[in-house]
């Protein structure tokens, strides 16, 4: 503690860093920083890099320093590939270390996902938020961080504050493996790895697998190749829907096709990753990486349905805006 201010914490036991030679907080004293904690996978992480990147852009010339703590939420994150191919995709160009154990994330208070700390000349910790919608709040500390040591901001201008969204009924996310999932909906003959959807009526939020699945620690695998489509069906209340997936075989792809409400995604309604085959409305799963499936307009409630014949589709989880 420095008068009355949190101090700045060491990077601890990083794994990798990507963009950047290994950096220590220490030897970045006399530099405003901003610490931007993420999943690459995680939606809300995703929105709020892109105010990061804008920080980034706007502050560089006047010596503030972005460094992204990457704090994974699933083990296909830990791999530095992976990581990278998303960050390249994204335009990420600031360092960014991989916190693979949440050794950072925890000095910080890490809990949720995504975590900004602005960190001033002296290394004290100005504002540490958890959450999107605190775009202001972290431009307002940076640039009260840069005048402390005599850099004129004057000539920036500040973001637009961007309207904090409503806080309207959705459904929470949901996870297809077994640690963190609640409830699968169909019956589960083990002997066969089959799931059977004998329901007439489905829950929101809850999984409803038909055919050959395997349920393993973090994703729902689809087992079982040839012409026949099995399923995974998920009433939902929601504007949009995402999910996070991954081939079973790294280089390997899996083709799923996409159901909004029994039919194929209308256009309209389709989120930037849905392709299209005729009638059909689908996804390729080419690497681990979050999908985005539907963008409505209004909220409201439907159901998914994601149909594959592919032994390389791996389901991790569902999460909605």
């Amino acid at each position: 503690m420095l008068f009355g201010y949190d101090t700045a914490k060491e990077f601890g036991q990083i794994a990798h860093w990507l963009n950047s030679e290994p950096l220590l907080m220490q030897d970045l004293k006399g530099k405003v920083i901003l610490l931007d904690f993420f999943a690459y996978s995680c939606i809300n992480c995703r929105r709020a890099i892109e105010h990061v990147k804008k920080m980034h852009e706007k502050y560089k010339s006047k010596g503030l320093v972005v460094i992204g703590v990457h704090a994974p939420e699933f083990e296909f994150e830990k791999v530095p590939q992976n990581l990278q191919k998303t960050l390249d995709t994204i335009s990420v160009r600031y360092p960014v270390a991989m916190d693979n154990e949440h050794t950072t994330w925890y000095l910080y208070g890490g809990q949720y996902w995504p975590r900004q700390v602005v960190i001033d000349g002296q290394q004290r910790i100005l504002l540490n938020v958890t959450g999107e919608s605190h775009g202001k709040e972290v431009e307002t500390a940076i640039r009260k961080a840069l005048q402390e040591k005599g850099l004129d901001v004057t000539q920036i201008p500040l973001e637009e504050e961007e309207p904090s969204p409503l806080r309207l009924r959705q459904t929470p996310e949901i996870y297809a493996g077994f640690f963190r999932n609640e409830g699968i909906g169909s019956t589960h003959i083990e002997s066969q790895d089959l799931y059977e959807d004998k329901n007439e009526e489905h829950k929101e939020g809850v999984l409803y697998p038909q055919g050959y699945w395997k349920q393993n620690y973090e994703y729902l695998h689809h087992l079982k190749a040839g012409s026949e489509e099995d399923w995974v069906l998920l009433p939902f209340h929601a504007q949009e829907v995402n999910i996070v997936a991954m081939p079973y075989n790294t280089g390997e792809k899996a083709k799923v096709y996409v159901e909004l409400d029994s039919m194929p995604v209308p256009k309209e309604k389709a989120g930037k990753d849905i392709l299209y085959e005729g009638k059909r409305s689908y996804i390729l799963v080419d690497r681990p990486e979050l999908y985005r499936l539907i963008a409505m307009k209004e909220r409201g409630t439907h159901e998914l349905k994601l149909l594959t014949a592919s032994q390389e589709f791996c389901l991790l989880s569902f999460t909605f805006g």
